[in-house]
């Protein structure tokens, strides 16, 4: 198992995999109001 890394920097907004990201979990719908007051 890899040594976990903590750096300071933020995020490539130019990087494929933000973009995949973003993408993959745009499908998931989103908790009502209703439902995140349960929670």
């Amino acid at each position: 198992m890899r040594q976990l890394k903590i750096i300071k920097q933020v995020t490539n907004r130019e990087s494929k995999s933000l973009d995949k990201y973003l993408q993959d979990i745009s499908k998931i719908d989103l908790i009502t109001a209703n439902e995140e007051v349960e929670l």
